[in-house]
């Protein structure tokens, strides 16, 4: 990776930034579509492939889901579990996710139900938040979770995903 003079790394930005830019976001009342008017071509198409692969998680299509990745994605799909690297493993972790019971009782969000973009040169950040939902004993409790995003070219160069537990409940 060449890095430019005074130019932050894709992982400075999401590390530093990541609890940060979560916080700016509990500042921002502003939904997807209310960001897109003030945002720039870039950070809309960002916003845009964001939300995308967000809603790519009801179908359930790995296929789908992969298709929104770089080949050398970065990502972790949450706060405990160890940050993996490239597409094939995103794969491999989605099965054994959506495999797994606490998937089997989760409804994903159909798009984030806010998000907020900065950056154009070389990549644009892009937070998010959404409310998926979790069947406890017939139960829908509302789960709340934020995601960092690093995009480039239209393709997501690293996601991480901060479930923030059932403040709706």
């Amino acid at each position: 990776m060449i890095k430019q003079k005074g130019a932050a790394s894709r992982r400075a930005v999401l590390a530093a930034g990541g609890l940060g830019g979560l916080a700016v976001m509990a500042g921002f009342a502003a939904t997807a579509d209310a960001a897109d008017r003030s945002q720039s071509s870039a950070e809309r198409e960002a916003i845009r492939v964001a939300s995308n692969f967000i809603a790519s998680f009801r179908g359930k299509d790995f296929d789908q889901m992969a298709s929104y990745l770089a080949d050398d994605v970065v990502f972790r799909e949450a706060p405990s579990a160890p940050e993996r690297m490239g597409k094939q493993a995103f794969i491999e972790a989605a099965r054994r996710f959506f495999s797994s019971p606490i998937a089997q009782q989760r409804e994903f969000a159909r798009r984030p139900s806010a998000a907020y973009a900065f950056g154009g040169e070389p990549g644009v950040a892009v937070f998010t938040s959404r409310i998926d939902r979790l069947n406890r004993n017939g139960r829908l409790v509302p789960v709340s979770t934020a995601a960092a995003f690093w995009i480039k070219n239209g393709k997501i160069q690293a996601w991480y995903d901060f479930p923030l537990g059932n403040s709706h409940a």
